[in-house]
C-alpha cells in the first residue's frame, strides 16, 4: 500500500535525478531528491503528514508492513528545517529555514520532464536551487528498521531559482597570495644573475661550441 502525493512548485536540493547516488546510510545507490517545502504551503504539508499517518496505521496491522508492530520512533522522511538533524544533531542549512525537508529516493529513475512536459535530457536544468513539481509515493517499509519512506515517481521543472551550490572563487581563495604578488617588482626590474664562467655547454645553435 502507498499514498501518492503531488507537491507543487517547491525547491530542489541535493538532486541525483539522472545518476543514482549512494546514501549516507550506505546501501545500494539510488536516485534522490530533497524537497524544501515552505511551511506556508499548508496544502502540501497536510497531504504529506496525512499520508504518513495513514501508512503508519496500515503498517501496524497484522497484515501490514510492520506485521502488527508499533515502533515508538519509526524513521520518517519529513523533517523540520528549523530544528536539528536527528542523527548528527547539527542544524540544517540556511536554505532549510522556514521549510519542511522531505527526503525522497527511488531505485529506478523517475520520469523527468521540462516545464512543457517534454522528456528532459539535460541534467544541468535540474540543479540544487531550482523549483519543480513532484509526484511522490508515501509508503511504510520493513528493512532492518521500521519506517515510512517517500519514493520519487516524477519530477517536472517549474522555474529557475538561486543555486544552492556555492562555487569557489580563485580570487577569493588566493587573495593573500595575489596581494603579496602585487607588491613585488615586475620581472623586467628584477636584478639579472650573470651566467657562470667556464661553462662548456651548447653553443645555442644546437651543437657544442667550436674548438
Amino acid at each position: 500500500m502507498s499514498v501518492k502525493v503531488i507537491i507543487e512548485g517547491c525547491r530542489l536540493s541535493y538532486p541525483a535525478l539522472f545518476k543514482p547516488r549512494e546514501s549516507q546510510e550506505g546501501g545500494d545507490a539510488k536516485y534522490q531528491a530533497t524537497i524544501l517545502i515552505p511551511k506556508t504551503d499548508a496544502k502540501a504539508v497536510q497531504a504529506i503528514q496525512t499520508a504518513i499517518q495513514q501508512e503508519m496505521a496500515a503498517a501496524a496491522q497484522p497484515s501490514g508492513a510492520w506485521k502488527g508492530a508499533q515502533p515508538p520512533n519509526p524513521q520518517l522522511p519529513l523533517y523540520d528545517g528549523d530544528q536539528v538533524k536527528p542523527r548528527s544533531g547539527k542544524p540544517w542549512g540556511d536554505e532549510c529555514k522556514g521549510h519542511w525537508v522531505l527526503r525522497t529516493s527511488s531505485s529506478t529513475q523517475p520520469d523527468i520532464v521540462d516545464e512543457y512536459g517534454n522528456k528532459a535530457m539535460d541534467a544541468s536544468k535540474f540543479y540544487a536551487g531550482c523549483y519543480c513539481h513532484y509526484s511522490v509515493n508515501i509508503a511504510a517499509y520493513n528493512n532492518k528498521q521500521l519506517g515510512v519512506g517517500a519514493y520519487l515517481n516524477c519530477v517536472m521543472f517549474d522555474k529557475d531559482g538561486e543555486p544552492l551550490e556555492a562555487h569557489a572563487s580563485a580570487k577569493e581563495d588566493f587573495a593573500d597570495l595575489l596581494a603579496a604578488r602585487a607588491t613585488q617588482p615586475p620581472m623586467s626590474q628584477m636584478p639579472q644573475t650573470a651566467a657562470p664562467t667556464g661553462f662548456g655547454g651548447f653553443d645555442g645553435f644546437g651543437g657544442f661550441p667550436q674548438q
